[in-house]
């Protein structure tokens, strides 16, 4: 099955690095956001999104069989470099918040929203805007019904707002909620990123969504997965593949 799944991940992915970051929307089903012949506001936001976003893309990386896909909101400077999500601080600290409930990175998917590392005008690293999430929301989706997993964790607004269609998401609210995505469960915690770990509250928050997070999926190891006729986990929080 991980075959099947790496050849259509790597399919989609090479659409999407094709199109840079979703700013063509998928063939598949759904409507292109090019601009219309004449419409210059449009023409001039696409090339200011081409401005805005680096050049290399960074794909998602992990166990394509695993129940648990964590989805981020987009690359930074360290996952350019390695072509990689999740390799600088940011996850160091996911790192810790896995090993704190009893997995590492080779027994989940981790991807991001958006797959090139969003620029300010100085270079650095920024949020995705609303616009570049949008045109990248189709490709996640994609890639989710990919995947299959039974359950997928939103790391920070940026994801969860957009799959939820929530632009204005609270995630003071929203941390350690779970909700029901097309029949699998979307579990919300902040982003692990070195701001929220430096602040002792979202720092100790992070860690109680985790502890709540291992809980359910500890909790639904006996459950039945209608989808796969297995175990909501089977056996891969002991590192089997079956």
């Amino acid at each position: 099955m991980a075959n099947i799944k790496n050849a259509l991940l790597t399919s989609l992915y090479a659409q999407l690095a094709a199109t840079r970051a979703g700013r063509d929307e998928p063939s598949s089903g759904v409507a292109s956001d090019t601009a219309p012949a004449g419409d210059e506001l449009a023409l001039a936001e696409k090339v200011a999104a081409d401005r805005a976003l680096g050049s290399i893309f960074v794909p998602g990386s992990g166990d394509p069989d695993a129940a648990v896909v964590l989805v981020g909101e987009a690359p930074g400077r360290d996952e350019e470099k390695s072509k990689r999500p999740f390799v600088g601080a940011a996850g160091k600290n996911l790192d810790l918040l896995l090993n704190h409930i009893g997995l590492t990175r080779d027994q989940v998917f981790i991807t991001n929203l958006v797959k090139y590392r969003p620029l300010t005008a100085a270079g650095r690293n920024r949020k995705p805007s609303v616009q570049e999430s949008r045109r990248a929301l189709p490709y996640l989706v994609l890639e989710l019904a990919i995947l299959d997993p039974a359950v997928i964790v939103c790391l920070g607004a940026a994801a969860a707002s957009a799959l939820l269609h929530q632009p204005n998401l609270n995630m003071r609210q929203a941390n350690g909620s779970r909700s029901d995505l097309d029949g699998r469960t979307l579990f919300i915690t902040y982003h692990p990123s070195p701001f929220n770990f430096r602040n002792p509250t979202r720092r100790a928050a992070l860690f109680a969504a985790f502890t709540e997070l291992g809980g359910l999926l500890l909790l639904g190891r006996d459950r039945v997965n209608s989808r796969a006729g297995t175990g909501y986990l089977g056996t891969r929080l002991d590192g089997e593949h079956g």
